[in-house]
């Protein structure tokens, strides 16, 4: 039993040798994308990679990613450029504490259009939450990104209030 059970992880690490030794060299830094980066949403179209993040009060905000290997990534555009987006004036001027703005973006695609939900904090203690759509058909123009479709929103996370609101 131990012969066998030795004789099949050599065959293990040979199979893995044999494998590591017909792939290419290459080397990457981790983290790939390099600085904050917070609750990406990750979604492929095609040959490409696209994720969104959080981006809390930075306007523009909702940054989108895109990437053909995963490790080589380039900033495409944001999704929000403009205050007005949201149908609020000053929107990123009226939070006011640290932890406002747009959280946990998602990220989809749906016949030829790109959709995100995200939720905009807008006061203290979450004092009002609001959730927003925005979509777009291509991702590397700011411009394109759609005026947002608002909602109630009852969770940070747009993924925890769809859940929420279908119980």
């Amino acid at each position: 039993m131990r012969a066998a059970l030795l004789g099949g992880i050599s065959l293990l690490s040979a199979v893995a040798l044999a494998s590591v030794n017909t792939l290419p060299n290459s080397t990457y830094l981790n983290p790939v994308m390099s600085g904050w980066h917070s609750d990406p949403s990750c979604v492929r179209v095609d040959k490409t990679y696209f994720c969104a993040v959080s981006s809390f009060l930075t306007v523009p905000g909702l940054p989108v990613y895109a990437s053909r290997d995963l490790v080589n990534w380039k900033l495409v555009s944001y999704a929000w450029t403009r205050p007005d987006q949201l149908g609020l004036p000053n929107a990123a001027r009226d939070v006011d504490y640290q932890h406002g703005g747009f959280f946990a973006p998602n990220l989809r695609y749906l016949d030829g259009q790109f959709h995100m939900t995200c939720t905009y904090l807008g006061a203290e203690t979450y004092k009002w939450m609001m959730g927003t759509t925005l979509t777009t058909r291509d991702p590397f123009d700011s411009d394109a990104w759609s005026d947002a479709v608002t909602w109630n929103a009852s969770a940070i996370d747009p993924d925890a209030c769809t859940t929420h609101n279908l119980q």
